[in-house]
């Protein structure tokens, strides 16, 4: 027999088809955590003396591993009958796996009668060639899913995830970038983030440009070392308030040359799921020239 071949449970199940396949050739172990939990073999190359348990413990550890991905699967047979699902799918469907066992699949839903997921079973049953896709969820409205569809022995598995959030994140990341390459158009708007003790992360060209140095020279320096002495604690005050509200201050900033530059520095907190990351900064030339023009 030729040398087992090991592969996680995650890639396994992702991609069933491809390492049935290659278990005709080769035995597979399929590791949990990094350890080899179980071993798949081609039909004419098992054999267990008929006192052993180890068919039922194979098929034990493959159902909890699959029970515990996060993940939604779903096995539908050649009929188009459900023979098996995890608990997210039971979530997902609002059903029991038991109750969805023999069921058509699409018994479960009706609406998966016409829907592209089951447009896609239906040509992987045929073709027989894996497909990965995204749709929006029938179930829930305003849902997207990433779905591969692969094929098994008798009919064909089902991996779905729900994707919403990511969607989301990748639209939010793009209107951010968007934003940030119109400010860099303007000749009077220039950016830079700090961390939350202050220290600068990043500095946009046209800022760099307003105090005279290269982003080498001021990054990881404290903001308020570019900030003119008489405003140095107010803007540091500033900074700390920004880092749980949006706030603007109107200060000067200290250029290499010893010139002063004065500017309304816009604060607002960078967040996230762990906390505050620091503090996102949109400096302006007009509106620091209309609050002096006010004073005067």
């Amino acid at each position: 027999m030729s040398e087992r071949i090991s592969v996680s449970s995650a890639d396994f199940v992702r991609n069933i088809g491809v390492w049935q396949e290659r278990a005709l050739h080769a035995p597979i172990a399929i590791t949990y955590h990094g350890r080899e939990r179980l071993v798949l073999l081609a039909a004419e190359s098992f054999s267990v003396s008929n006192d052993s348990n180890a068919p039922t413990d194979a098929i034990d550890q493959l159902s909890a591993i699959v029970d515990n991905m996060a993940e939604g699967f779903v096995a539908i047979a050649d009929d188009y009958s459900v023979v098996a699902a995890n608990h997210v799918a039971e979530g997902y469907f609002g059903r029991s796996r038991r109750s969805m066992e023999g069921t058509a699949f699409t018994s479960i839903f009706p609406a998966l009668k016409d829907s592209l997921l089951m447009s896609q079973v239906q040509r992987v049953m045929r073709a027989r060639e894996a497909a990965t896709f995204e749709l929006e969820s029938i179930v829930f409205p305003g849902r997207r899913l990433e779905c591969r569809v692969f094929p098994l022995s008798r009919g064909v598995g089902i991996l779905f995830v729900n994707v919403t959030e990511r969607e989301a994140l990748r639209g939010a990341l793009a209107e951010a970038e968007a934003m940030r390459a119109a400010a860099s158009l303007h000749p009077d708007i220039a950016s830079a983030t700090c961390d939350p003790r202050g220290r600068l992360l990043h500095a946009d060209a046209r800022f760099c440009a307003w105090v005279g140095f290269e982003p080498s020279a001021i990054l990881h320096c404290r903001f308020v070392d570019i900030v003119a002495p008489a405003s140095r604690r107010e803007v540091g005050e500033a900074l700390e308030r920004a880092l749980d509200a949006n706030l603007t201050v109107t200060t000067r900033l200290l250029a290499k040359d010893l010139t002063e530059r004065q500017l309304t520095l816009s604060l607002s907190p960078i967040t996230s799921v762990s906390g505050t990351k620091g503090v996102c900064i949109l400096a302006t030339t007009r509106l620091a020239q209309a609050e002096t023009s006010r004073v005067a």
